[in-house]
């Protein structure tokens, strides 16, 4: 044997240089590279041994990645040879000796194929994916399938699975092409043709053979990251129209956008329904359904491979299906944060969720870089894009739940470096409707809405997290932040004169889709720029109020107007303003007082008339809560007096209702009618479906305290239809109420308890204490009427501590009812049970208080149901006990005090039962009831 070069000596005891790879299964050897590059095979090895190459050895030869032969390539600036290929089978050899062996397919097959990987975890969820995929892979018409979406959505595995299932159909097999590593699409043909073990002659292009090779061949190619090297897409197009046997299943974050593409777009997994601690959030669903959801499962699944003793229970699963919810339901997310169960359990890793990228990371070492972390992940697909597109993407990251594609153009022109302030980009600026398209293409944004609508974007909040992030390490988030918060300014005051003159449910459902943004805008604002922020607020006061924010409202209004401490001015009122009427809506009757005074006094000094009405009317609203209606009438007159001067008809219409309620309790019903059937149209005028609602129902209630309870009961249901349909749940609470109050006035008290019922749950929620504490007494009344006369007692006593905290006392025929209701109670019961019951009541949380008496009366055997008219004459079953009481010589007044009901029902039932009878008088009919024993 000859003598070795020092330099041979050299390369034999060099370690194996690192490839730019996850692994060495891609790679080609020194032969095939010197093909690709047209350049002789020292060539070649030279330039590994000279460190400009990277290889790692392969039994006698080396291994490259095409990664690392395109690098060398660029930087050495060699082209790519049109007519390079593999030239001897013993290169093709060389480079496989690490690869995976192949699995023969059913049948066999004349190719030396590359093994679909095996996962070592379990594939979960994706049925539906699954099927629609293999179903299309089965098809004569689909050639060419992408499978498409974020980083992290488990594109791979899903292709991986489908491939499989489909395999029986190829009878030369099913081959997987990994293509994460190339950066240049030329070397698409290269990696295939390596993958197949196809050997050639060198003479031919990658391309040519692979047509040649795969003409009558009936096989599927599964092409696996394909987003960097999307200019392959026409070639590979090519190959399989010359080859109708062969499918190309694709993953990429990008599509490819050739002629045939079926496109497959994967989702993150479904989450739970939804949950939460709001209001208007449902309960988190049950154990069997939460166990079947898709991204629990993975969750399960992969947190009990960190620690096997891992379960969903009942004291886990909120926080599991947060974890989910928080991670958007990516797979990869899903894992990262599953894997860290073996430390945290599943609270303690919840709470650690709202800087997510930091916490999703640690990934199998097996995995490539990107498989590993969420960040990187993300960063893969942002590598991706151009840099206008990537500009873009990065600035869109201020905004939060989505946003529509006027949003984004006035960010991009305001926000963008060197932008002139209009909507048209400057040069060299990519538009913000393209931009939008590359990111769509790049599944780094989803679309959602129906296809009629104007379209709307969404970003993932864990793609959104990582935009944000590289905003801010650029500084360019201030300028981001600042036009996002003008958009939703403008916005917001745009939409003032219609949320005041007749806010229908369309506007207050596009403010509500912006709520999220909102927040955001009032997050920056109230640090940046307070001015802005006063202006928001106070422009959103109507809105919130409306749809029943009443807590968020004083939260956002109280920071605005504590950053901005200046001077007088009209945003300053109008806050001011907006914070009394909330403070009204939430019971705190004391500081609605303090900031409705301050903005009447603000308003005036600014000579502000529209501002100073509206402060005169909360005023007002303030003065009749609390009995005081000469006060409250002189200050609605007031109001009146300056919307009338403006020909503000909203605000006419508005302050002809209060002073008709004011009237109304105060007794003079028939001037309460009046006032409020002036208002009427004047509101169905404007549209105002919300101030119509109100009317209709004062106006009913009215009418039933005239004695006319059919019409007023009419009025009353058609109110609370109305606020059915607007989503008026303050509105929704208050007719039940009412309607509750005229049912079991008209004697259907059985009717009546499921309509207070809901009405107390309602206000409650709203944290409506004025409403609640009076419903809370009217179900007590008829508990008392079912013999709970102890428990009725209680719920007395809950609601009378409240009033008494609230500075809430009732109103004049309200106090006349409750001290009657409440001595025939200690009457019942003594002075000493009656005490005991009173204390325990008014210890008794408020909360715990309402859900006892919707417990108690469910199923009460006392309260009696609805009954068919009975007895002579038809009189029905509530006729017959204002018989007895007439019987007994009880006038109207005590009838009515009996009975719990108003004098005029009462006047009523006394009336139709003489009727009934067919006599003219009150002795008359009490003789007519003895004579026939019909008491």
């Amino acid at each position: 044997m000859g003598e070795r070069t020092a330099r041979q000596v050299e390369n034999e005891r060099e370690p194996a240089r690192a490839a730019d790879s996850d692994d060495v299964s891609d790679a080609i050897s020194a032969r095939e590279a010197a093909d690709i590059l047209a350049v002789h095979e020292r060539t070649v090895r030279r330039a590994i041994a000279r460190g400009e190459l990277a290889a790692v050895r392969c039994g006698r030869s080396f291994c490259i990645t095409l990664a690392a032969l395109e690098d060398y390539r660029v930087r050495s600036g060699r082209a790519v040879s049109t007519r390079a290929g593999p030239r001897r089978a013993d290169a093709a050899a060389d480079a496989a000796r690490s690869a995976p062996a192949a699995v023969a397919p059913t049948g066999g097959s004349r190719f030396q194929r590359r093994a679909l990987p095996s996962p070592l975890t379990r594939f979960v969820g994706r049925a539906e994916d699954l099927a629609t995929l293999a179903q299309l892979l089965r098809s004569d018409e689909a050639r060419l399938v992408t499978v498409t979406g974020p980083g992290g959505v488990g594109k791979t595995r899903l292709a991986l699975r489908a491939a499989e299932e489909a395999a029986p159909v190829f009878s030369d097999g099913v081959t997987f092409v990994p293509l994460a590593t190339l950066r240049d699409p030329t070397f698409v043909p290269f990696a295939i043709v390596h993958a197949l073990g196809l050997h050639g002659d060198g003479s031919t292009p990658p391309a040519a053979h692979l047509e040649s090779s795969l003409r009558d061949a009936r096989m599927l190619l599964v092409l696996d990251n394909f987003e960097r090297i999307v200019a392959a897409g026409p070639a590979l197009a090519a190959v399989l129209a010359a080859c109708p046997g062969v499918v190309a299943l694709v993953t990429s974050r990008v599509r490819l956008n050739v002629s045939g593409e079926h496109l497959v777009v994967v989702d993150p997994l479904a989450l739970p329904r939804r949950f939460g601690s709001t209001s208007n959030a449902a309960p988190l669903p049950p154990m069997d359904e939460l166990g079947k959801t898709e991204s629990i499962q993975l969750f399960v699944d992969r947190a009990q491979a960190a620690r096997p003793d891992f379960e969903l229970t009942a004291e886990n699963a909120a926080a599991v299906a947060a974890i989910c919810v928080q991670a958007d339901g990516l797979p990869l997310a899903i894992e990262l944060a599953a894997a860290r169960s073996s430390v945290l359990n599943p609270v303690a890793l919840l709470a650690r969720m709202d800087q997510r990228l930091p916490l999703l990371t640690g990934g199998p070492s097996d995995l490539s870089d990107r498989q590993r972390t969420m960040r990187d992940a993300i960063a893969w697909s942002d590598a991706l894009l151009d840099p206008a597109t990537r500009a873009h993407f990065h600035q869109l990251a201020v905004f939060r739940g989505g946003f529509g594609l006027d949003a984004a153009e006035w960010v991009a022109a305001r926000a963008t470096p060197a932008s002139d302030g209009d909507r048209t980009p400057p040069d060299g600026h990519l538009s913000a409707i393209d931009a939008l398209d590359n990111l769509l293409t790049g599944s780094l944004l989803q679309r959602s809405g129906l296809p009629d609508d104007e379209p709307r974007f969404i970003m993932l909040e864990t793609v959104r997290e990582y935009a944000r992030e590289q905003l801010a390490a650029a500084g360019e988030e201030p300028a981001a932040r600042t036009a996002h918060a003008a958009f939703f300014h403008e916005f917001v005051t745009r939409a003032q004169t219609e949320l005041w003159a007749a806010a229908d449910e369309p506007l207050l459902d596009r403010i509500e889709l912006e709520r999220e943004n909102l927040r955001a805008a009032l997050e920056w604002t109230t640090v940046h720029d307070p001015a802005t922020a006063l202006r928001l607020a106070g422009g959103l006061g109507l809105f919130w109020s409306k749809r029943g924010y009443w807590s968020e409202a004083r939260m956002w209004l109280e920071r605005a107007l504590a950053a901005d401490a200046g001077s007088d001015s009209a945003a300053r009122a109008t806050a001011l303003g907006r914070l009394g009427a909330t403070a009204c809506d939430l019971s705190d009757g004391d500081a609605a007082l303090r900031f409705l005074n301050e903005s009447l006094a603000m308003a005036n000094r600014l000579g502000a008339v529209a501002i100073a009405a509206r402060a005169l009317r909360g005023l007002g609203i303030l003065a009749s809560d609390r009995s005081d209606f000469a006060e409250a009438t002189a200050l609605f007159g007031q109001a009146l007096e300056r919307f009338r001067a403006l020909d503000d008809r909203p605000g006419i219409a508005r302050s002809l209702n209060d002073l008709g309620l004011v009237a109304d309790r105060q007794g003079d019903h028939a001037a309460a009618i009046a006032f409020q059937e002036e208002a009427l149209p004047i509101a169905r005028a404007l549209g105002d479906d919300w101030q119509v609602c109100i009317i209709l129902g004062n106006l009913g209630g009215a009418y039933v305290d005239r004695g006319e309870p059919a019409r007023g009961a009419m009025l009353t249901e058609e109110a609370l239809d109305l606020a059915r349909r607007l989503g008026d749940e303050f509105g929704v609470a208050v007719n039940l109420h009412n309607l509750a109050n005229v049912t079991a006035e008209m004697g259907d008290v059985a009717a009546a308890v499921p309509l207070y019922r809901e009405a107390l749950t309602r206000s409650l929620d709203l944290g409506e204490q004025h409403l609640a504490t009076r419903t809370l007494e009217r179900l007590a009344a008829l508990l008392r009427q079912s013999g709970s006369a102890r428990a009725a007692v209680r719920f007395f006593g809950a609601a009378d501590a409240v009033r008494a905290v609230a500075g809430d006392p009732p109103f004049a025929e309200e106090a006349v009812r409750l001290t009657s209701d409440l001595q025939a109670l200690r009457d019942d019961l003594g002075d000493d049970v009656f005490a005991a019951a009173w204390d325990n009541g008014r210890s008794l949380p408020f909360a715990q208080a309402v859900a006892d008496a919707i417990a108690l009366t469910v199923a009460v055997p006392g309260i009696p149901p609805s009954e068919p008219p009975q007895g002579d004459g038809g009189l029905t079953a509530r006729e017959l006990e204002v018989l007895r009481l007439l019987v007994n010589g009880k006038a109207d007044r005590q009838i009515a005090r009996a009975l719990f009901v108003a004098r005029p029902t009462a006047s009523k039932h006394v009336a139709a039962i003489i009727a009934k009878l067919g006599v003219d008088s009150r002795t008359a009919a009490v003789a007519v009831a003895l004579r026939r024993g019909l008491v």
